[in-house]
């Protein structure tokens, strides 16, 4: 039995014996928990290769965020709500579990050789294309055509949130208009910004971290003047999200691609995660820093906002959004009352009644459901698995430096649309960027190349 569905089958009793023994949950929920555990446990096993906890597929990975960051506090949600529909949320959060894997399915039936190229990739080795030299002017062009985008935020910006806290802490400004001051930007140099800040800036320093692996010397001074201009740009709106997910892109890279697994940096990183989460809470919210305080909020990072703080969104969204109150229907998305003009927009911070805050963070399922219901959710979660499996069987085909870097971002989408939405054009530029990079990656072929030996690290 491979390793990682005997951790499923232990995981999945002792989950359904705690729900038994020390929650109050229904009878009713801990059954069909369990019978949603056995049924996924055989689902994964006929997906094989495809759904891999160990060696991780881009589908796998979604499947595995989606359990950990959905599945499992729905439940605690669920316990919590007193809304007559908690049942519909409970269905819709677990049943989207399933439509995500049909549509996996879906293209596992119809492409059947897709395994064995998901099993040739998981046997490959980091090669070094001797031209690979080429692909270098981009990551200097992401720095090169920031400077504009950076400047047009600085000319058309009250302040910058984090230049404000280091005059004077605390300052002046309230929390609300500190924390939401990019709101206020055009929308043009808002869309840059973010681009560059949760993108184009983080792909560049994921591409000089890897060279730095392959290469070292003159990449690993690269490697880190790209990560602290980075981390300083990601720092400078007083927002958590950014720089949380660079420090978790760099890890998985070091993991998942490069195969190095000492613990001691993995403690690191998520110190380092709860640090700068904490700390920009604290800022952001101009609380005292204490010590005290400090690990409090850290702790709230790392429980919360991290594990519970999304499906407790989307059970807002529930409750606002239903038969008795009416759905959405494209107004909460910003891209939809571009293409369409009779959609009108909106805003995330307006209204007084079941509206407001009708485009604020609520899953990807939580989106899909306040805009189209049932329909929306089973339709948008079954193309969202069938997507991803075709992406990793027809363009993740090469151990390139290309399509680690598409691999590594697509890889951050699942995060992004579970901590954010689904329809949000920051969201759906990060597909299409890991989209263009793993049908350009998939293009590189094997001549004049060297090999990277993960287990050793050496080059052959």
């Amino acid at each position: 039995m491979k390793k990682d569905n005997f951790i499923i089958i232990v995981c999945g009793v002792l989950a359904t014996l705690y729900m038994l023994f020390f929650t109050s949950l229904e009878l009713l929920v801990v059954s069909g928990f369990f019978l949603e555990f056995v049924l996924f446990y055989l689902l994964k096993r006929y997906l094989g290769n495809s759904m891999s906890f160990v060696a991780l597929t881009l589908p796998s990975f979604f499947i595995f965020s989606y359990i950990v960051l959905m599945i499992f506090p729905s439940l605690y949600i669920f316990s919590e709500m007193d809304h007559p529909i908690r049942f519909t949320f409970l269905i819709v959060i677990h049943g989207s579990l399933f439509t995500l894997l049909s549509g996996i399915i879906f293209i596992d039936l119809v492409f059947a050789w897709g395994r064995k190229t998901q099993a040739k990739y998981h046997n490959l080795s980091i090669y070094i294309m001797g031209a690979d030299k080429k692909y270098d002017v981009f990551m200097y062009l992401i720095f090169i055509t920031f400077i504009p985008v950076l400047a047009m935020y600085v000319l058309t910006s009250d302040f910058i949130p984090l230049v404000e806290v280091i005059k004077s802490y605390p300052t002046e400004i309230d929390e609300q208009t500190l924390r939401f001051s990019e709101n206020r930007l055009p929308y043009l140099v808002q869309i840059s910004f973010e681009l560059f800040r949760r993108i184009l800036l983080p792909l560049a320093v994921i591409y000089a971290y890897v060279k730095s692996n392959l290469y070292h010397g003159r990449w690993t001074l690269y490697f880190w003047i790209s990560f602290v201009l980075t981390a300083i740009v990601c720092a400078a709106t007083l927002d958590r999200g950014p720089i949380i997910i660079l420090i978790v892109m760099i890890m998985f890279v070091r993991y998942f691609v490069l195969k190095k697994t000492d613990l001691r940096i993995y403690f690191f990183g998520l110190f380092l995660v709860s640090f700068f989460g904490a700390l920009i809470s604290l800022l952001q919210y101009q609380r005292e820093i204490l010590f005290d305080v400090f690990i409090q909020y850290s702790f709230y990072i790392l429980g919360w906002r991290i594990f519970i703080d999304p499906v407790s969104m989307a059970g807002l969204a529930f409750e606002q959004f239903n038969a008795s109150t009416g759905f959405l229907y494209g107004e909460s998305v910003r891209l939809f009352s571009l293409i369409v003009p009779s959609i009108e927009y909106i805003d995330s911070q307006g209204g007084s009644n079941h509206r407001e805050w009708s485009a604020a963070p609520a899953t990807f399922v939580g989106d899909l459901w306040r805009n189209f219901s049932w329909v929306g959710v089973i339709i948008g979660t079954f193309l969202l698995g069938a997507v991803y499996q075709f992406i990793q069987i027809f363009f993740i085909r090469n151990q390139n430096i290309v399509t680690i870097c598409a691999f590594i971002i697509l890889m951050m989408y699942p995060l992004f649309i579970i901590h954010g939405n689904m329809f949000g054009i920051v969201t759906t530029m990060i597909f299409i960027v890991g989209l263009i990079l793993s049908v350009i990656g998939s293009t590189i072929t094997l001549p004049n190349c060297k090999v990277y030996a993960n287990d050793n690290h050496s080059k052959n």
